[in-house]
């Protein structure tokens, strides 16, 4: 089984992030590598990720990652080094990082791979995956476990709540 995961708010806490460059780095513009100086970015994955990621095979986990955010549009550069100064390319098979969709990589991905999950948190995301490619198991995550639901789509609050779903 290959594991799809979006990166920002799916295993790594961006409000975290933000609190962080607000500390270390105030007045830097968001969205920029100055902001990420001086930020130890390993510290914001979610709980249950370091779980999840040591309990499956890294190489059946990438990591698809679109340039979206606060300002609704980061640099592939800016997404790119915070994902590398996370350190998460040490517990996954590879990272992409896209400008705009994640259907065409997930397709690229699923060639090899046709057994495969992807999550997601952003309801638009998931629900442009989910009718692009059907055959592609594709969970919401919605961390915050707000009454917030993608149509046809399961939901889970973890990571952990995927292995339970699949189990089933």
């Amino acid at each position: 089984m290959k594991y799809i995961l979006d990166f920002d708010r799916t295993i790594f806490d961006m409000d975290a992030l933000y609190r962080a460059i607000e500390q270390t780095n105030p007045g830097v513009p968001l969205g920029t590598v100055a902001s990420l100086d001086g930020i130890d970015m390993s510290r914001f994955f979610f709980a249950d990720v370091m779980t999840f990621l040591q309990t499956h095979n890294q190489q059946d986990i990438e990591i698809v990652s679109s340039c979206h955010g606060l300002t609704k549009r980061w640099s592939d550069r800016y997404q790119a080094e915070k994902i590398k100064r996370s350190g998460i390319d040490s517990f996954v098979a590879a990272v992409h990082v896209v400008s705009d969709s994640k259907i065409e990589i997930i397709k690229t991905i699923m060639k090899n791979n046709p057994e495969a999950i992807f999550v997601d948190d952003h309801p638009e995301h998931v629900a442009s995956v989910s009718a692009a490619i059907p055959e592609l198991q594709v969970f919401f995550l919605n961390r915050k476990n707000e009454n917030q639901v993608v149509s046809d789509v399961p939901g889970i609050t973890s990571l952990a709540d995927l292995d339970d779903m699949i189990a089933v």
